[in-house]
């Protein structure tokens, strides 16, 4: 193989490649891949500040070219749309509450009516046996037994 053949194969080879890597070198840190604060200051006309949530600016408290820390309150939002949710909120709160009141009034309507049930179904069992009794010795007629066995179920 030629000796000139050689030294071009050498220099395409190592060469060129490494005058490549050294050239990306000395580009890629100044490239425009990295944001530059330069002393903390962000180098923007404007900074994107967004809030939790959406309402209206009440209040600017901070004016142009004015450094903030971490931390630093820099608007005010109106604060109206909050106290009238607040307001439903707890206006819901009270007719649940109400709503919890009227069952627990209604529940113990119901049980009283229960107890009431229980007692008028135990009279007209009594009465029925009572009844029966005197059917048996023939001190009533047939009529006022049935009559005591027609209650009682109507009193469950």
């Amino acid at each position: 193989m030629p000796r000139r053949l050689r030294a071009r194969r050498v220099v395409l080879l190592l060469v060129v490649p490494a005058i490549l890597v050294i050239a990306a070198g000395a580009v890629w840190p100044r490239g425009g891949c990295s944001v530059d604060t330069d002393n903390a200051h962000v180098n923007a006309d404007k900074v994107p500040v967004n809030a939790e949530v959406a309402r209206e600016i009440a209040e600017v408290l901070v004016r142009e070219n004015l450094t903030v820390a971490a931390g630093h309150l820099l608007f005010r939002l109106d604060a109206a749309p909050f106290r009238v949710a607040v307001a439903k909120a707890q206006a819901r709160v009270a007719q649940l509450r109400t709503d919890v009141d009227a069952l627990r009034a209604g529940y113990r309507e119901m049980d009283a009516e229960s107890a009431v049930s229980r007692k008028r179904q135990g009279f007209a069992l009594k009465d029925q046996q009572r009844q029966a009794k005197r059917v048996a010795r023939g001190f009533v007629c047939d009529s006022r037994f049935d009559d005591a066995w027609h209650r009682r179920p109507a009193a469950v």
